[in-house]
């Protein structure tokens, strides 16, 4: 079985592609959330037939609360890409950097965790070196924010909407196969926006190819590769430890931009870069729980 360490580096490169895309998308974002949702639907579709007797006997209120992360999914997707067209990527980042905390409390009520001064500390220091990051493009940048205050609110709302889905998650993917849960998820957050797009009569199918080919990426590689394979990793590893690591996702959004568009980052920035990854390198490296890997799940869970 591959690490979850390497599968978790491997999920945030994926999701660093996430901002580029979605700059690339002009589709309303109900639209991008809800096919995002249900391509990896169907591309998973032989997966879930292969684990249907996983379905079997699942108890209704499992299947509720996995609805319910899959509500809070919608509503990360619908307000975060809202929240980009108010706000600038800056503002964005800055209250993004508030997941680990809301993470941590959550873990703390729900699951009783507890963090050692050295975890503490390093996770300080990630989150210190996102907000330098998003620091740094604020000074270096011209864009002028159409609403603000209403872009950072939509922002929080996100942030709050994916910490609890992925304190949900932590829960459910112990009492339950992952391919259940994921299909649960997806299907429930796919149908939301679905209503929500039929309500706004958005269109569906009036768009370019080239628009339906930067869908396809987000699909396959930030949803995939990361949301997806993320989920899996809350079996093993704790949901602060994904929130923590999601910070790195700035920094290889940076180096994408670099090498696709050649915008070279400045001091600041690479410095900002450089003190967000020791801080995650130091929590993840902390043995003490929640940092460490979770026991393995009981025989005859899946493998990656």
């Amino acid at each position: 079985m591959l690490s979850p360490r390497f599968l978790l580096l491997l999920s945030v490169i994926a999701m660093s592609f996430t901002p580029i895309l979605i700059s690339s998308l002009t589709m309303p974002p109900s639209v991008i959330g809800m096919y995002r949702l249900w391509i990896v639907l169907i591309l998973f579709l032989p997966l879930f037939i292969k684990d249907r007797k996983h379905f079997h006997a699942v108890p209704l209120k499992s299947i509720l609360l996995a609805c319910l992360s899959g509500l809070f999914l919608a509503a990360h997707f619908l307000l975060g890409i809202i929240a980009l067209r108010y706000t600038t990527i800056a503002s964005n980042t800055i209250l993004i950097t508030l997941e680990p905390l809301i993470v941590f409390i959550g873990s703390i009520l729900l699951f009783k965790d507890k963090l050692n001064l050295r975890s503490a500390f390093s996770m300080i220091i990630a989150m210190m070196g996102a907000l330098w990051m998003a620091l740094s493009d604020f000074l270096h940048t011209d864009a002028i924010a159409p609403n603000l205050i209403l872009g950072d609110a939509l922002t929080i709302l996100g942030t709050i909407s994916i910490s609890i889905y992925m304190l949900i998650g932590q829960f459910l993917v112990k009492k339950m196969h992952v391919s259940v849960y994921n299909f649960y998820v997806f299907a429930f957050s796919g149908t939301v926006l679905l209503l929500t797009n039929v309500i706004m009569d958005q269109p569906f199918i009036e768009y370019s190819s080239e628009q339906w080919g930067y869908l396809f990426l987000l699909a396959i590689v930030p949803t995939i590769f990361g949301i997806y394979l993320q989920n899996w990793l809350l079996k093993h590893i704790s949901a602060l430890v994904l929130s923590v690591s999601i910070l790195g996702i700035p920094i290889g959004s940076n180096i994408l931009v670099f090498l696709i568009y050649g915008h070279v980052p400045t001091l600041m920035q690479i410095g900002a870069c450089m003190v967000t990854m020791i801080g995650v390198w130091m929590f993840l490296k902390q043995k003490g729980k929640p940092m460490e890997i979770l026991e393995e799940p009981e025989t005859g869970a899946e493998k990656v």
